[in-house]
């Protein structure tokens, strides 16, 4: 790869766009998305300036990042195939250049574009966010503590009852945050690592649902104790009825002092003849967290992160540009997008129809074939995307709590570069063998 051909690669990749008067028309739209969007929402009644707070993040930020991935997608769909479209991708094909320098070339272009006009986003999102709620903003993001994973395999296994099938079953159900019950007279319990050095106050945020999949409190209590059999609680708040299932409690610092774990534990105290049980989620239901950073350093963060995905889309549609002409790579790197999309659904994550145990006839060795290799294909989709999906930038950001650093670092370094590469060197190999009109 020649440092020269590159560089020669992404200047045109960058004047390409500004020539093409792509960046003046999506100035209004990002202008739209991060100015005039957050200026004309208003968040719940109740919500007080953490509502607006996440008013004036999570809505701006997002329809930003849509409207960057469209044009991200098929700006890299059009670049390299309507060139050769036009005849003019003759020279570059035939010179010394690589067919990977110019590809990477293109493609840094993209991504610098993406790069500029994303941070100017975070930067309007940012003042806009201190405008409309200033005492939210200036106060500190939140960092959830680590959950302890061996303790989730201990749970399922007690729920398994000893059945090895069925207590996978039950993990599984955790992981992906499905709600499960929890009967009048039963308890459920979370374990948390605790850093060494605990601030003045760790917050404790429980929700849950009621029977009926309503948002409704619950008769019983929260209690939060060492990892040790028969301890004394260090905290204990009782829980009711009333409200829509959120509990937030403020914890010392000090009541942990000396420990590296603790146990958060709901108890369902309703009467067990005439009560209702509760629904909880294992990762989504109990969060202990702790401050750290303030809002600017997030939203680098969930920038980095955001960049990362706008890079892996960037790849995707030069790849396809490099295979198809303009319209094809526009429509193959827009299905091939929405499958990404998809992939984090349900709707893939069955696809064997196997498992359907209400068809009357046993499927056929196709159906069963064809079923494997959807569930393949979402998996392979689902982890290339995983590291994106995992860091929940925009999510985290909306609800003030912090985007890991090392979930960005993951993020950037899987999906904003390695990724890429990879279609990069795939798209060199087409493009190196492609017959120009």
């Amino acid at each position: 790869m020649k440092l020269r051909a590159v560089a020669a690669a992404f200047r045109l990749g960058v004047r390409a766009p500004l020539r093409s008067r792509l960046v003046l028309a999506l100035l209004p739209l990002l202008a739209a998305a991060a100015v005039a969007l957050p200026l004309h929402l208003h968040s719940a009644g109740g919500e007080g300036e953490e509502g607006a707070l996440r008013m004036a993040l999570s809505w701006p930020l997002g329809a930003a990042f849509a409207v960057l991935a469209a044009a991200t997608l098929w700006a890299g769909s059009a670049a390299v195939a309507g060139e050769i479209e036009r005849k003019r991708f003759v020279s570059d094909a035939v010179s010394p250049a690589g067919a990977f320098s110019l590809w990477c070339g293109r493609w840094l272009g993209l991504v610098a574009i993406d790069a500029a006009l994303l941070a100017s986003v975070l930067a309007a999102v940012f003042c806009i966010a201190r405008l409309r709620a200033p005492e939210a903003a200036r106060l500190p993001v939140r960092v959830p503590l680590e959950r302890d994973a061996a303790y989730d395999r201990e749970i399922a296994a007690l729920l398994g009852g000893g059945d090895a099938e069925l207590a996978a079953a039950a993990l599984a159900d955790m992981r992906s945050g499905a709600y499960m019950p929890v009967s009048p007279g039963e308890a459920r319990a979370w374990r948390f690592k605790l850093p060494r050095r605990l601030p003045e106050s760790v917050r404790l945020d429980f929700s849950c649902l009621s029977a009926y999949g309503m948002a409704q409190g619950v008769d019983g209590a929260l209690a939060v104790r060492p990892p040790v059999p028969g301890s004394p609680d260090l905290a204990r708040h009782p829980l009711s009825k009333d409200g829509d299932g959120t509990f937030r409690i403020e914890i010392p610092g000090s009541a942990f002092a000396g420990l590296r774990e603790a146990d958060v534990v709901f108890e369902n105290a309703e009467d067990p003849e005439t009560g209702a049980g509760a629904l909880v989620s294992h990762p989504d239901s109990v969060r202990l967290t702790v401050p750290g950073g303030g809002l600017a350093g997030n939203l680098v963060r969930a920038g980095a992160v955001l960049l990362a995905a706008l890079s892996l889309l960037a790849a995707l549609g030069l790849a396809c540009g490099c295979a198809f002409s303009p319209p094809v790579a526009a429509f193959v790197a827009t299905g091939l997008a929405l499958a990404v999309v998809a992939s984090g659904s349900g709707a893939w994550t069955d696809g064997d129809p196997g498992h359907d145990h209400g068809a009357k006839a046993p499927p056929s060795a196709a159906e069963v074939a064809l079923g494997r290799v959807s569930s393949g294909a979402a998996a392979a989709l689902r982890g290339i995307v995983a590291p994106v999906r995992d860091a929940d930038a925009l999510g985290r950001v909306g609800d003030g709590v912090a985007v890991s650093p090392r979930a960005a670092v993951r993020a950037v370094a899987e999906c904003g570069v390695l990724f890429p590469l990879l279609l990069g060197l795939a798209a060199a190999c087409t493009l190196s063998r492609r017959e120009f009109p």
